[in-house]
């Protein structure tokens, strides 16, 4: 592997096209280039480094054998190995490597010299597809040996040695000192009950094939942490493939330049395991394993469709983050941070629980900008309620990443690059904001996106409790007992220097039951209205909604307001039911009026309920008994 060094470089614009959301597969090409060059140099530095700062580590791993094999299959055929080497858990693995040996503290997970060994399964895998004749040593792992993008060889029995040496000669895989372990691992049909192969899907629709591997047996393919589900039996495997494929017809035929780019640049779909309610309809992918998408099992072709168009923007993104710097300072992972800045400004993203760096801002925003085309186009659908439905999740979209690029102009933590390409997603926005949507749900849209930033604040802004306890003494001055009618200005002109951003704050738990219900208006508004109209009708579909949650969701503002009030009143003080109600009291405030030019303190309930419900705490707390 002795290729000159050459710079890549991005053309204005294919830089232009992906930073418009799209790219197609020309540009895709050019990031999968980029990304291969990348694994080239991580694989070196892992040696160079191993070399330098571990050395006994990297004598037991056998590390530089390892690379000579490599070295020799490379020479053999460049193409089959350096089909390996983008293989995208190579770079996951070489990644972690890197991270182990600049932290040698780390005493986590496997010995270091077992992961440095995974080298030798790297060269296994590449000699085989390259046709050449290696021997490396190889860890062993819970009693198998994993070759990269091939599939993994059982040795129950060889569990407590913790290594194993293969022979590889013209692309039959021998374990020395196990004849019964021998394998053609090239052929496809190739069965052994030693053997588990990786699944290869090729998925065809209309001319266009998707070839992807369903990797479930790699040893770093849970880059993320999520849990990656344990190998699949071949039923699971086929409604995997089954599911694959009906996306794919989606994409092919309603999203079809979406389609041509992950033709170009999709390999690997790693399943999740579905243990954990919280986690399902979870996707994830990882800036060290381009390529690859990690997902639980979606339920429907559609939802699949979106996890995949979602997660490939995020590919495309931290590839291109990997040439050309979009935000000031290192990146820490996707959307990661930055390294060794705890404290750093964080934002308000319309998607997340929880507050993001700037970084997690751009990825979030450039992966909803492909949602929000995902919807666009979907509003086409072949029937009126998933017209609707489409049209409705469009609205949502579209405004949440406008808030998200208005942030990032604002950020001041672009790259000269970086403000170009958050330009180049806003005018894009600004061209799909100007195309029609029915007026009710670009309100009910409005009314889901003020309640998620209302419950944001709820469970993220820390509020300085002495500015709360003089905001309060000035209230009560007033005979202000609750922080919803006409107050003091001072109850609306509080600085955003008085709060702080919680980190670590709770995740939402579930969707609140009135957007449940709101939902349930957007997909049929005459089958709402019924149930909505019998008690027992919507009893049996919300059985935990109250009338409050009813109200909000059919729009009726005052209503909703006076029953959240009195909810309020009655000792529930839950983020659910003031976010609720900050979101019904918005609607209260005249149009276009802001915290400078009114007065009342239904403007801070609508823009500050952490503020609001903390003022109502220490007011209620104050008043008599009798009177509270």
């Amino acid at each position: 592997m002795s290729t000159p060094t050459r710079l890549h470089r991005l053309d204005g614009h294919v830089f232009d096209a992906l930073a418009r959301g799209g790219g197609g597969p020309q540009a895709v090409s050019i990031l999968r280039t980029v990304q291969l060059s990348k694994h080239l140099l991580l694989v070196r530095a892992v040696l160079d480094l191993a070399l330098e700062t571990a050395p006994e580590q990297a004598r037991r791993a056998a590390l530089e054998a390892s690379f000579e094999a490599l070295v020799t299959a490379d020479d053999r055929d460049r193409a089959g190995t350096r089909a390996v080497l983008a293989y995208p858990h190579v770079g996951a693995w070489a990644t972690h490597c890197l991270r182990r040996l600049a932290q040698p503290a780390d005493h986590s997970g496997l010995p270091l010299w077992a992961d440095l060994a995974h080298l030798g399964a790297v060269a296994a895998a590449a000699a085989t597809c390259a046709g050449a004749d290696v021997e490396v040593l190889v860890p062993v792992l819970g009693g198998t040996v994993t070759l990269p993008s091939l599939g993994q060889v059982l040795l129950r029995e060889l569990d407590g040695s913790g290594v194993a040496r293969l022979a590889v000669r013209g692309g039959t895989v021998e374990v020395l000192g196990r004849p019964d372990a021998r394998l053609d691992c090239r052929e496809p049909t190739a069965s052994s009950p030693a053997w588990r192969r990786v699944r290869a899907l090729k998925l065809r629709c209309d001319g266009l094939t998707l070839r992807v591997d369903l990797d479930d047996v790699d040893p770093y393919r849970d880059c993320h942490g999520l849990g990656a589900a344990a190998r699949l039996d071949d039923a699971d495997a086929e409604v995997w493939r089954q599911q694959l494929a009906h996306a794919w017809q989606l994409l092919v035929r309603r999203h079809n330049s979406r389609a041509e780019a992950m033709a170009e640049g999709m390999r690997v779909i790693v399943p999740l395991a579905d243990g954990d309610p919280l986690a399902r309809g979870s996707s994830a992918t990882s800036r060290h394993a381009f390529g690859a998408v990690t997902l639980t099992r979606p339920a429907t072709a559609l939802a699949l469709g979106l996890a995949l168009v979602h997660e490939f923007q995020h590919t495309k993104l931290s590839a291109l983050m990997d040439l050309v710097p979009l935000t000031t300072g290192p990146l820490d992972g996707r959307g990661g941070g930055r390294a060794g800045e705890e404290h750093r400004r964080r934002f308000y993203a319309p998607w997340r629980d929880d507050p993001r760096p700037v970084d997690g801002l751009l990825h979030g925003a450039y992966a909803f900008l492909g949602v929000t085309d995902f919807w666009r186009y979907e509003r086409a659908g072949p029937d009126s309620a998933g017209d609707r439905m489409a049209g409705f999740h469009f609205a949502v979209a579209r405004q949440q990443v406008a808030t998200a690029c208005r942030s990032l102009a604002e950020s001041g933590e672009l790259t000269p690059a970086g403000r170009r390409f958050v330009a180049a997603m806003a005018a894009t926005l600004g061209e799909w904001l100007a195309e029609p949507v029915s007026g009710d749900l670009t309100q009910l849209a409005e009314d889901a996106n003020a309640e998620h930033l209302a419950r944001w604040r709820l469970r993220n802004v820390v509020l300085d409790e002495n500015t709360v306890g003089r905001l309060a003494e000035c209230a009560a001055a007033t005979g202000a007992a609750w922080p919803g009618g006409q107050g003091p200005p001072q109850l609306v002109a509080v600085t955003v220097a008085t709060e702080r951003l919680r980190l670590d704050g709770p995740r939402f738990t579930g969707m609140p039951l009135w957007r449940q219900a709101m939902l349930a208006r957007v997909g049929d508004p005459a089958a709402f209205r019924r149930a909505v109209a019998e008690p027992a009708g919507w009893a049996d579909r919300w059985p935990a909604a109250t009338t409050a949650d009813l109200a909000l969701a059919a729009s009726e503002y005052a209503e909703a307001a006076r029953l959240l009030r009195a909810q309020v009143e009655g000792g529930d003080c839950s983020d659910e039911v003031w976010a609720a109600l900050a979101v019904a009291t918005r609607r209260q405030v005249p149009p276009g009026l802001t915290s400078a030019g009114y007065s009342g303190s239904v403007l801070l309930l609508a823009e500050r309920p952490e503020m609001a419900r903390a003022l109502y705490r220490r007011l209620a707390a104050a008043m008599p008994a009798s009177s509270a």
